[in-house]
């Protein structure tokens, strides 16, 4: 089993690890910085998300996304709330110290970094207007790049995916993103390409899809359910993507 290390929001954190649990990983989550240097060393990937970002938080972000860089294990950005100025100049330093395997944000977020917009609160308002911009921001940070929203864009500035399953049910349901992260984190901790980001996104997009219902309460329950059932045979039977 695959330990991923997480530095994540409070709001979302049991969620997070629950989703991590659900794909077969094992979640860890400390932002003390007197351990996250050990915890990083054992652990298989990192998940860093910005969603409630404190000076001490941010500290354990910088040594624990170093340790991870040392040690060649994965690292996920999820910049939540990147439209609050104190959080995008903290974003701008995480990206400008750490190397990050995969960068993570909705397209409000996104528009924040590439346009230097500014919004508050953690949810999207807006699309992508044009995936070029983001293909060459992931192209000059040498990362993959994952927007997320009613089409999910990943990119690494050479190839492009499209994933076009989406529910307007994890609209209800806070956390959607964060647990997306976690995902990533954790098939990125199995096999660090394009592909692993690929099939984690598609995982998530899957399961929320056939976890459709009529009541949000039963909805979280049925994703978690079609989350740890997840196969790629039922991806392959169920995802509606475009290549670029």
């Amino acid at each position: 089993m695959k330990i991923i290390h997480n530095i994540t929001n409070y709001v979302t954190a049991g969620d997070v690890a629950n989703a991590e649990l659900a794909v077969g990983a094992s979640p860890t989550m400390t932002d003390s910085v007197k351990e996250v240097k050990e915890v990083t060393e054992n652990s298989d990937a990192l998940n860093l998300n910005t969603g409630t970002l404190n000076k001490q938080k941010l500290h354990a972000m910088q040594i624990s996304g170093k340790t991870a860089n040392k040690m060649g294990i994965p690292v996920v950005l999820d910049m939540v709330g990147a439209g609050n100025t104190y959080r995008k100049k903290a974003i701008l330093k995480l990206i400008k110290k750490i190397k990050f395997t995969v960068i993570k944000g909705n397209a409000s977020e996104f528009n924040s970094i590439l346009k230097n917009t500014s919004f508050c609160g953690v949810d999207a308002t807006d699309g992508i207007e044009d995936t070029e911009n983001v293909r060459r921001f992931a192209e000059k940070l040498n990362t993959i790049a994952v927007v997320t929203g009613k089409t999910d864009i990943i990119t690494d500035g050479k190839k492009t995916v499209l994933i076009k399953n989406s529910t307007e049910m994890l609209k209800y349901i806070t956390g959607a993103g964060c647990m997306l992260s976690g995902i990533i984190a954790s098939y990125l901790a199995v096999e660090n390409n394009f592909e692993q980001a690929v099939k984690a996104v598609s995982a998530m997009a899957v399961s929320a899809q056939l976890a459709e219902c009529d009541k949000i309460g039963d909805f979280k329950v049925n994703f978690f359910n079609e989350l740890h059932s997840i196969t790629d045979e039922k991806i392959k039977e169920n995802i509606l993507y475009e290549i670029k």
